[in-house]
């Protein structure tokens, strides 16, 4: 199976979705609609991978008991 993603103008929206339903019913398995595309380029994603592999230990606490301090 594979997956596709379109990104289709507002003012077409409608006339797609006629297409769509009008297809025969095994033709398309599902489809979802969102208003907006999470999206990342390589360089991007690339970017957070190199700064994820680059991490230290120290890095990655974010606290420990020893520094967290409690007020009362």
């Amino acid at each position: 199976m594979k997956t596709i993603q379109l990104q289709i103008e507002d003012d077409k929206f409608n006339d797609f979705m006629i297409i769509l339903k009008n297809l025969k019913d095994d033709f398309i398995k599902k489809f979802i609609v969102k208003d907006d595309i999470d999206f990342v380029d390589k360089n991007e994603q690339n970017y957070y991978e190199n700064l994820l592999q680059k991490m230290t230990k120290e890095d990655k606490e974010i606290s420990s008991k020893e520094i967290i301090e409690i007020w009362n």
